[in-house]
């Protein structure tokens, strides 16, 4: 597998003057506004999405893209991704020619447009020809995911490493943040991290990273600076990553997705204490 982001030097946040106003006066001030990308991905020569994201490790980005929604299984299926020098357009070629998926997506393209990600939230239904019969996303889920033990003190260091390293977030106010720390073998973490200005995007950055150096996902916690909703908990299932934890709250939906798959789940990890919704066994 080739990773290669042919980019240099991307501005990630621009000075815009801006009229700061109060109760009793307004001036005119410079502020740093956080810069919003368009990457478009194209998979064996069709387009398959278009992603709002912050420039920086997009390569990266693209292949925890493309397994976090069971696009591969693993990074021996993929010979390239390219991102070009402009950061716009992302080149992706799996190891094998998959007809079933050129075929459907040639003809899902004659019938509608491809969609875009939104950079916020929630995300749209993005065309995905590698689907059941019955029109719904195939689900390539592990049948359990397998515990690691873990400490308070693990999870408060990862929240306050994420705190730290958020200087996007800091100057701007405008990205999320993630991190995914992997023990190695004498027990140390060592977490990867990365902004952008979707959540979702961020985790499949830290993923892709992790990836790219041939981690194994299943010793990882994920922490994210966002709420956990379904969407998120499924990313990390996918992963088997056996934990995921965040600043803030996880979704009922969410809930159950880790219990049904052994997913530790934990929430509102702040001033030294944090909610455990679900714990793997």
């Amino acid at each position: 597998m080739k990773l290669q982001n042919s980019y240099e030097n991307l501005l990630e946040k621009k000075n815009f003057d801006i009229i700061r106003k109060t109760a009793e006066d307004e001036k005119t001030i410079s502020d740093e506004v956080i810069v919003e990308n368009l990457l478009s991905v194209y998979i064996n020569g069709l387009l398959r999405v278009k992603i709002p994201c912050t420039p920086g490790n997009l390569a990266e980005l693209v292949l925890g893209y493309l397994f976090t929604e069971g696009i591969i299984e693993t990074v021996e299926e993929v010979d390239l991704i390219d991102v070009c020098e402009f950061g716009s357009r992302a080149i992706v070629r799996l190891m094998q020619d998959d007809s079933t998926y050129q075929e459907a997506a040639t003809q899902e393209q004659k019938d509608s447009h491809i969609r875009s990600l939104r950079s916020g939230c929630s995300e749209p239904w993005v065309f995905d020809p590698l689907q059941s019969g019955s029109g719904e996303p195939e689900k390539k889920l592990p049948s359990e995911i397998r515990p690691i033990e873990w400490k308070p003190e693990d999870i408060f260091m990862l929240a306050s490493f994420i705190t730290r390293e958020s200087k996007l977030f800091l100057s701007t106010g405008g990205t999320h943040s993630c991190a995914l720390g992997i023990k190695d073998e004498k027990g140390a973490w060592n977490p990867y991290f990365c902004e952008d200005i979707g959540r979702h995007n961020a985790v499949d950055k830290v993923i892709g990273c992790a990836l790219r150096d041939n981690m194994d996902l299943s010793k990882g916690i994920l922490f994210t600076s966002g709420r956990i909703p379904s969407d998120m908990a499924l990313k990390a299932v996918k992963s088997r990553i056996p934990v995921i934890a965040s600043h803030s709250a996880p979704t009922d939906k969410a809930i159950l997705i880790a219990r049904e798959y052994g997913l530790t789940l934990i929430g509102f990890t702040r001033n030294g204490r944090m909610n455990v919704y679900s714990k793997g066994e």
